[in-house]
């Protein structure tokens, strides 16, 4: 569906389970004409497989906000 998709600079990306995007074969979705761009995910890094991994961290810009099991067991959340 994306790949037929027009988008301007103002369109927002919002991928969740960002993990999967980086299989090569989902990769084709970190288009540069998207000029917001929010991954989410509890498990961004791809195990055994480094260059999927940066590829997510390329695309996004890293991370930004990490809420871990520890502050969720603390606040009550789990």
């Amino acid at each position: 569906m994306l790949d037929d998709a027009s988008v301007s600079g103002n369109t927002l990306l919002i991928v969740d389970e960002v993990h999967n995007v980086g299989a090569p074969s989902f990769r084709h979705v970190l288009r540069d004409d998207f000029g917001w761009r929010l991954g989410l995910s509890a498990t961004p890094v791809r195990h055994f497989d480094e260059e999927g991994t940066d590829a997510i961290q390329t695309y996004f810009g890293g991370t930004v906000y990490v809420y871990d099991m520890r502050s969720a067991l603390r606040d009550g959340r789990l």
